[in-house]
């Protein structure tokens, strides 16, 4: 038997995003109208971090350099 769910509402403030790895999910949870927490992204705070090459990079031998990139300026 296979079960299908549906995601309808995905919450991902507070977390120490990568600024291309963020463009990246926003653009395919709207794509596939799933709401998520839009009032963290109001331009008031800094909500995610980047090299000098805005590129995506899911390898996660990076993650501590962009988790303390974020905790930065969170301080």
């Amino acid at each position: 038997m296979t079960t299908k769910l549906d995601l309808t509402y995905v919450s991902f403030g507070n977390n120490p995003w990568q600024c291309a790895c963020l463009r990246e999910f926003l653009r395919e949870v709207k794509q596939l109208n799933i709401a998520y927490d839009t009032d963290y992204f109001d331009g008031s705070s800094p909500v995610c971090v980047t090299t000098d090459e805005f590129v995506c990079m899911r390898d996660e031998s990076v993650n501590d350099l962009f988790i303390n990139m974020y905790r930065d300026i969170k301080s």
